[in-house]
Formats: structure tokens, sequence, C-alpha cells
């Protein structure tokens, strides 16, 4: 978030994010175990998933179909909130010089796919990150999913992916692992981690075509571990049209303060339009509603109050300011075109922050293969990329 010399800072309307877990193994015993206890799960090559490849289009058995939509509890989005406002609130202060973004959405789903895989005292640490009790986690999070896919019927564009890949030269997923999982996975395969290029490729071939090119890139080879035995992979979309377009012929050059205080030009739109609007201690909030009932929330600190508005922000209050309901007076907006890219962020530390600890140190037995092999997540990579302009 930034000051403007005008009205608002930020708007979320076009969002595509895309977040990747990927975990090592190894067969090595547990101290004063017996080394002939550990063991690969499957001979190479033997894991029973082709190695997946990058397809011109995406095929239509990964387009979840729309169903009935499911109501989503308030609870259950709240839950997602405060997941996602306290991981911004870590990466705001690792990253004070960079714009921050973070889908509390996108982190969810992969943490869902994750969960049913690892230990019993790494899932309790997950389920209490999230909010929810054991045995809830892949309900909420298919209901999560039909209620999004469903979405297409409305008056905004969303979209989910989440996929489980496993190294064909390791061993196949465990049964139990993948019926845990069969709510909300959409695609099932293999990668050569013998190939990092190619497995590279593969995986941002995937996050390009679900997030509709606007992300093209989410790992590197240098990711790709020889001894990585899994990737996990949501990606997130989001399309709205704001309820009041504004007139491209009002667009222009427009001054935007920084932080600092230094001003710059942007092209900058406006318009007047019914509003919500708030006033609190130090800060302004307004509600841009979109076509089919999504809003998008900005929240404009007062000149100097930027860190202490930024600090004490809560789902609690997010979901307040959204609440509030447009009169008959219109207000004149404006805000800045623009294309805001998080970059390729480790969640690790911010997950650690919250009491995820366990799943990034190697510990035997994960449910996801059913071996006495030590697993470990390697690296969690998350990446947003939000454009606006006049129509959304």
């Amino acid at each position: 978030m930034r000051r403007s010399s005008t009205l608002p800072a930020i708007a979320a309307t076009v969002a595509a994010v895309s977040l990747l877990l990927g975990g090592c193994g190894s067969t090595e015993p547990e101290p004063g175990g017996d080394p002939a206890s550990s063991s690969p799960s499957a001979e190479p090559g033997t894991s029973g998933y082709e190695v997946a490849t990058v397809e011109e289009s995406v095929p239509e058995e990964w387009v979840r179909e729309p169903g009935p939509r499911p109501e989503v509890s308030a609870d259950l989005i709240a839950r997602m909130g405060s997941l996602g406002v306290d991981l911004w609130h870590f990466q705001r202060d690792v990253q004070p010089e960079s714009d921050v973004w973070v889908s509390p959405v996108s982190v969810y789903q992969a943490l869902s796919l994750l969960a049913p895989g690892v230990g019993p005292e790494a899932v309790e640490e997950m389920l209490a990150a999230m909010g929810v009790d054991s045995g809830e986690t892949a309900a909420n999070t298919g209901d999560v999913a039909d209620w999004i896919t469903a979405s297409r019927r409305s008056g905004y564009q969303m979209a989910l992916y989440n996929a489980a890949f496993t190294a064909q030269q390791y061993g196949g997923f465990a049964p139990g692992y993948l019926e845990a999982i069969e709510p909300i996975r959409d695609e099932l395969g293999g990668f050569d981690r013998l190939d990092p290029a190619g497995t590279a490729d593969l995986i941002n071939g995937r996050v390009e075509e679900h997030t509709r090119g606007m992300i093209e890139e989410i790992v590197s080879p240098g990711d790709i571990s020889a001894d990585l035995v899994f990737i996990l992979l949501n990606t997130t979309y989001f399309k709205g049209d704001w309820v009041y377009p504004f007139d491209p012929i009002l667009t222009g050059p427009g001054s935007f303060t920084l932080l600092d205080g230094a001003q710059v030009e942007a092209e900058a739109m406006g318009q007047y339009m019914p509003l919500a609007v708030t006033t609190g201690e130090g800060f302004t909030t307004a509600v841009l509603p979109y076509q089919g009932g999504a809003k998008a929330v900005i929240v404009l600190a007062d000149e100097g109050r930027f860190e202490e508005v930024a600090d004490a922000i809560t789902t609690e209050d997010l979901a307040s300011y959204a609440a509030a309901e447009a009169g008959e007076a219109e207000y004149w907006v404006s805000l800045p075109t623009f294309t805001s890219d998080s970059g390729i962020q480790d969640l690790i530390p911010a997950l650690q922050s919250i009491g995820v600890e366990q799943v990034f140190t190697t510990t035997p037995g994960w449910p996801m293969y059913n071996n006495a092999d030590r697993h470990a997540i390697e690296f969690v990579n998350h990446r947003v990329v939000v454009a606006v302009n006049e129509l959304g």
C-alpha cells in the first residue's frame, strides 16, 4: 500500500497468484535407528505416474466442472483472511521497501494439499495456523474450490488449479494421501528430477497457463535438487469488472506520493461514483464494488501515519470496512493504473513465524508416501501479480 495524493492507494482488480511447495526426501535413519529400516518407496522409474508435459492448451479434464455453488461459512473466510494478514504483516517487515502481496486463498489451498501428507505433529501445527480441526481441511478447501469455480456464472471470473507431482525416480504417492486430496486435486503427475530445466519448464508452463499468462515463472532449475521427491502447486486467478468503470477519456498524468514523501508522475483514472466510505484514527477507507458482488477495499493512511495504520490492520477490520454500504453521495475517486508484481517470495520464514515449523525439518514416516524415509519441505515459493485499469 502506498499513499496517494488523491484518494485510493491500491486495489486488486485482476490478480493471479501462484504458490509452490517442494519436498525433499532421504533414506537416512533416525539417530540410533537401524540403517536397514529405511528404504526408498520404489525402485527408480516405478512411480506409476508418467512425467507430465506442457500442452499447447489446458486439457478439458483439468478444468473443474462448475456444480452447485456451496455455502462457504463466514468463519472459514475469516480464517483464511487471518492467515493471509499474518503472513502479509511478516512479509512487510522483511521487505519494507517492496510492494507486498499475499493471497490467503492460494496459501490455504497449498497447505490443504500438504496437510494430509505430513506427520501428526506437523499437521497439528499446520491446522492451527489454518484455524481448522483435523478432518475439516479437505472438505472446507473443497467447498472453497467449488465456490470459486461456480463464480464463473457470476459477474467476475475466478479459477483455481491444484496439482501434485512426484519424482518419477522416487515412487508413487500413497493411496490414502491421494484419497485425502481428491476433493481439491486437479492434476496428478510425475517429474524428472534429473532434468532440472525440463521440470522447471513443466511447472512454469502450468503456472503460465492457469494464470492466463500473467505469471510466467515460479520456480528455477536451481530449485530442482537431486533429492526432490514431490512438488505441490496452486494457482488462483481473479478478474473483476468495476460496477462503475472509469472513463478512459478522463485518464491522464497525475501525481502519486510515495512513502518517503517524493512525488512521481503516474497515469491516473478518475471519476465520480457512489462510494462506501469510512473514516478511522489516521485513515480513510473506500469500497469499490465489482460486478457479481466482489469488492476491493482500499485503505488510505493519513500523511505520516502509513506504518501505524498498516501495522494495526486485522482481518476483522477489513471485513468491517467491506460491509459498509454506499449512500447517495458521490465522491471523486482517483486511482493510478498500474501492474504490480511481488516477485517470487520465500514464505518459509513467514510460515515459521505463525508456528508452522516441523515440516521444514526432516522427519520420517510421512503418510504422503507411507514409508520410513525422512522428508521435509525444501522451498515455498509465492508470487502475486496485480493489474488495475479503467475496466477492472
